[in-house]
């Protein structure tokens, strides 16, 4: 991302420390931890224990630290953040309430605590143009400020479309036609009052005016998905219907290339082509493209077939009952279906074991052995035997399955238990369930806890509810813990993160 500037960092440290010297307010935080929190907020999602669907929030952690006076950590960190579609929203958040854009009006700032928020404000407001650049990021940005338009706010939004080419707000009009439920000429409405000459305000409501209503999209130099999509991008928006429908030959075979690529593979997830391939075909006003879904297909066998390699020794623990599997109306998938790429994704890590029985070779019955996947199979698992595969062409089914796999469900708690007298070293354990009432949270935690005294108390747990996942008080503080309501295409993304932080 951009480099912030130094004179202004320089300022704020200098108004910080005023700010913190004349509140003298015994802070909880520390620096290293206000780092620590930082990264996990931005790569995983979340600075407590719950991850969970849904909009952008204002984060009372963030608020915290940021009210403590330590917004120059927070900023740093944010600076020097890798940007992906995955972290999108979490940055877009931070940027918001560094900028106090968010925040309601308050009457008797002192002026050390206004000089430390103007000069925090200042040393962000740069990253603007590098943190909300796509039409999804803006959307982000209006819903964080809904109830706080003020003129800063309506600045930064006029200059998001200033910055855009007539040739680039043609791409965005026609692909993303409204922005968190707004059209863009209502958006550019609102910053009418801060512009001196409306002259110049009238001249961009009018451009956005002449791209919404007219089909400037038939121009021919504008009838190609590639020409301002890459193909990884493409990838990600074929849910998008006007994206899918404006896709050429030539962007199909593209596709189709970066499909097949070991860059793609290790940038994507079982679960994430599971949701686009689900999604692109559930465009039912457009014939469906067999050729593109057989390839999402084809993609989705070639990923779980492919190991990774992930440094931490990671445990995976299923129990998932067959009766609680439902379809979700949003993507017409089945929780088992979701299950299976969670389980391929946790399972593709060469480091990654779970739990399984075995026949005896003198046929008296099994044992027990934490494998990892190729100890068994190099192909896709099939966890759930054949309520797993998809029931069209379109879907996805197990190829060369652990045929051990589809049998059994663990007590977690009990697996827990199990490495401690075999010395079985982790750094995380991961239960995969489908509905709360699976989850016996008392005993894995009492479980999870005796383990951490014995083995490794730098261990960490995550539990994944596919559906969703209740609340449970007692961890909301622990930063080892991670819980997981519900999986989209990026869950897999924070989950891997959680586990390198």
């Amino acid at each position: 991302m951009g480099e912030l500037n130094q004179a202004r960092m320089e300022e704020l440290i200098k108004a910080e420390e005023a700010y913190r010297s004349e509140t003298m307010s015994s802070s909880v935080f520390e620096v290293d931890a206000i780092v620590k929190m930082a990264k996990r907020f931005l790569e995983v999602g979340t600075t407590t224990s719950r991850l969970q669907l849904g909009p952008p929030e204002i984060n009372e952690t963030i608020k915290d630290a940021i009210e403590s006076g330590y917004g120059s950590i927070l900023l740093r960190e944010l600076s020097v953040l890798e940007l992906t579609e995955v972290n999108e929203k979490n940055r877009v958040t931070l940027f918001v309430q560094l900028c106090s854009l968010a925040m309601e009006q308050e009457v008797g700032l002192s002026s050390a605590r206004r000089r430390y928020l103007s000069a925090l404000r200042k040393a962000a407001l740069p990253l603007f143009v590098y943190i909300v650049y796509s039409p999804i990021q803006l959307g982000y940005f209006l819903r964080l400020t809904v109830n706080e338009r003020t003129f800063i706010c309506l600045k930064l939004i006029a200059k998001w479309y200033r910055n855009k080419s007539k040739e680039e707000l043609i791409i965005i009009v026609h692909f993303w036609p409204t922005v968190d439920g707004s059209r863009h000429h209502d958006v550019w409405r609102h910053c009418r009052w801060i512009f001196k000459e409306q002259i110049v305000f009238e001249e961009m409501a009018d451009l956005i005016d002449q791209v919404e209503l007219d089909d400037l999209m038939a121009d021919p130099h504008m009838r190609s998905v590639g020409d301002y999509l890459s193909e990884e991008v493409a990838i990600r928006y074929l849910p998008q219907r006007s994206v899918a429908r404006a896709l050429s030959q030539r962007d199909r075979m593209e596709i189709g290339r970066c499909l097949r690529s070991e860059e793609w593979n290790r940038k994507t997830s079982a679960v994430e082509i599971m949701f686009i391939a689900k999604h692109f075909e559930n465009h039912t006003d457009m014939d469906t493209d067999f050729v593109m879904n057989t390839r999402l297909k084809r993609a989705y066998a070639v990923l779980c077939s492919s190991a990774t390699y992930v440094s931490k020794k990671v445990c995976v623990i299923r129990i998932v009952k067959r009766s609680a599997s439902v379809r979700r109306p949003q993507t017409g998938l089945e929780s088992l279906e979701i299950c299976t790429a969670v389980l391929e994704d946790l399972m593709r890590n060469q480091n990654a074991r779970m739990y399984n029985q075995y026949p005896k070779e003198n046929g008296t019955g099994n044992y027990g052995k934490f494998s990892t996947k190729y100890e068994v199979s190099p192909g896709p698992l099939s966890c759930f035997e054949n309520a797993c595969k998809f029931n069209s062409a379109t879907r996805f089914s197990g190829i060369n399955s652990l045929c051990i796999l589809q049998k059994n469900q663990y007590d977690a708690a009990l697996l827990i238990k199990t490495a401690i007298p075999i010395n079985l070293f982790f750094d995380c354990f991961v239960i995969v369930g489908i509905s709360p009432s699976v989850f016996k949270m008392d005993r894995i935690m009492a479980e999870f806890d005796e383990y951490k005294k014995a083995l490794n108390p730098n261990s960490r747990l995550i539990f994944i509810g596919v559906d969703s996942l209740g609340m449970y008080p007692p961890v909301d503080s622990r930063q080892d813990v991670l819980m997981v309501s519900g999986v989209t295409e990026y869950t897999m993304y924070r989950v891997n993160s959680f586990i390198e932080l």
